[in-house]
């Protein structure tokens, strides 16, 4: 299946939810990690079951110190 994340098309068959896509990323959504899919935040309890579809455009967002 075909999805965008943070403005790059991947061709992932392997991923079925969100914590399936952030995990193929080696990304943690436990601290400082916001994610949304087709402009809607999903909260971290959906995470894990927030299905992928083709087409979907998912934002990955992480928190950075500096000033």
């Amino acid at each position: 299946m075909k999805i965008k994340i943070n403005g790059t098309v991947y061709e992932l068959d392997s991923v079925k939810t969100i914590d399936d896509v952030l995990q193929h990323f080696g990304v943690s959504y436990a601290h400082g990690v916001a994610v949304a899919v087709n402009y809607d935040v999903i909260s971290k309890d959906r995470i894990q079951t927030q299905t992928v579809c083709e087409g979907d455009e998912i934002e990955i967002i992480r928190a950075t110190q500096g000033g």
